[in-house]
């Protein structure tokens, strides 16, 4: 309840977000809050991302298409409206399109 401003009315755009890319793309969604930040992912291939630079943990959901997420032998596949949750000292993963279609997820950190 504390990360809302109820007073605040204004909808919110997401800057640059298109249909369609020729590359990843990240989008922040929520950036100014202090609680959380949201961001828009836009994956035409792998991403590479790590939990180590920020110490926070990682909130990935499957938007549009499955995707898998993990690295060596802990990989979990994601179906669309799943979501999984990178633990904060988990390190490097890949998040890997199962389509060659834009896949969307979204990623919550803090």
């Amino acid at each position: 309840m504390e990360s809302i401003n109820f007073t605040n009315r204004t909808s919110p755009r997401v800057a640059g977000v298109v249909d369609a890319v020729a590359h990843n793309r990240k989008f922040p969604v929520i950036n100014r809050c202090q609680f959380f930040k949201v961001d828009d992912l836009r994956l035409v291939g792998e991403m590479k991302d790590t939990t180590s630079q920020t110490g926070s943990f990682h909130l990935l959901s499957a938007i549009n298409h499955p995707v898998e997420i993990g690295r060596d032998d802990k990989i979990v596949r994601l179906e669309p409206g799943d979501s999984c949750l990178i633990p904060s000292a988990f390190g490097d993963y890949t998040i890997k399109p199962l389509t060659e279609t834009m896949t969307i997820i979204v990623k919550t950190t803090l």
